[in-house]
């Protein structure tokens, strides 16, 4: 099937509120029943048009009646933290893949909430985009610039070899001729000879 534009695509993944129902029905009698079937979203999967693990994604993420979602109970300072840290230690044992099944129990232990996995990815990513920001701008800012001498300073020296060489000076001879000699060397300019003063 093909889809006219991204947001038609996604309203059609998104699962309706008939087999939302479904779901909540099947599951509680799975729970009361002591969850003794293996899969019970495999079960479900064959009740309404989606796939096992969608609908496994939908009841870990939005459905589950013990989740604490974070549009009604924000994350604390504590929280975040401990994410960050957890990840950034699993990342550092070698782990390239995230346990976000494993972090959620962890989350679950310390702190007595049951957090969505998508909402415990939503911290890690945005700490992670802000470090790499600053990151970033960091090594920008640490750049050299290029130093920049006005070209005015040019234009100050030139006129001064002209005023000692065209005017009568009230310098010795000597002690000119190295005062222009001085001024054309800062700028190398001795494409011309220097008029010694009579």
């Amino acid at each position: 099937m093909e889809y006219q534009s991204e947001s038609e695509k996604k309203q059609y993944n998104k699962i309706d509120p008939d087999s939302e129902k479904i779901i909540v029905d099947y599951m509680q009698k799975w729970i009361n029943k002591g969850k003794i079937e293996r899969n019970p979203f495999a079960q479900i999967s064959k009740l309404i048009p989606y796939s096992a693990k969608k609908i496994c994604h939908h009841w870990m993420n939005k459905m589950d009646p013990k989740l604490r979602l974070v549009k009604d109970v924000p994350f604390t300072l504590q929280e975040k933290e401990y994410i960050v840290e957890w990840v950034e230690d699993y990342l550092n044992s070698n782990n390239k893949i995230i346990s976000w099944k494993l972090l959620q129990s962890k989350m679950k232990e310390k702190f007595g909430i049951l957090r969505s996995r998508n909402d415990l990815k939503n911290i890690w990513y945005v700490k992670k985009r802000q470090t790499t920001k600053r990151t970033k701008n960091g090594n920008r800012e640490s750049v050299p610039s290029v130093p920049f001498v006005p070209l005015i300073e040019n234009h100050f020296f030139m006129r001064n070899y002209f005023s000692y060489s065209l005017q009568p000076p009230s310098y010795p001879e000597s002690v000119a001729s190295v005062m222009i000699m001085e001024n054309f060397n800062y700028f190398e300019c001795i494409s011309r000879p220097v008029i010694r003063l009579r």
